[in-house]
């Protein structure tokens, strides 16, 4: 019972996180790739991800407040940033850092203040959801070696 319980709220959580449009189908196809024998997959991923995701923003920022602005440079890391987000189904931050390659394009520094603000923004809310999203696998997982001990 508490079972089920655990795996209806896990299945809860992650429709929440589709329906806000903070995840999106993407982030289906990675839970189909875990797989008992790697039970914490999907946390390893997103811990090498919100590494990743955070060296790159703090990359744009430098790239930002650098005295000759380089649009370059703040394209290219935001691109990296945005694959990196969409192929775990961070579709809002995805979509964030799509408004500031087209700042960048359009050569729009106060545009690319702006939508660096907003990648901050979906950001958090996406690491947020994850890092609970995390928390919870990480205690399924415990729970289901303790009941493993047990028989």
């Amino acid at each position: 019972m508490v079972g089920i319980n655990r795996a209806q709220q896990h299945r809860n959580f992650v429709r929440s996180m589709n329906e806000q449009g903070i995840l999106d189908h993407h982030f289906g196809y990675l839970e189909t790739l875990q797989s008992d024998d790697n039970p914490l997959y999907i946390s390893q991923l997103l811990g090498s991800f919100f590494r990743n995701a955070e060296a790159h923003i703090e990359e744009i920022t430098r790239y930002m407040s650098e005295a000759r602005f380089n649009f370059v440079n703040v394209h290219d890391t935001a691109h990296q940033l945005k694959g990196a987000s969409a192929n775990i189904g961070g579709c809002r931050v995805a979509l964030a850092c799509q408004e500031l390659l087209q700042a960048c394009y359009n050569k729009d520094k106060e545009g690319c203040f702006t939508s660096l603000e907003r990648v901050k923004q979906e950001y958090n809310i996406l690491h947020e959801n994850l890092r609970r999203f995390c928390e919870f696998e990480r205690a399924n997982h415990a729970a289901d070696e303790a009941r493993r001990c047990r028989h």
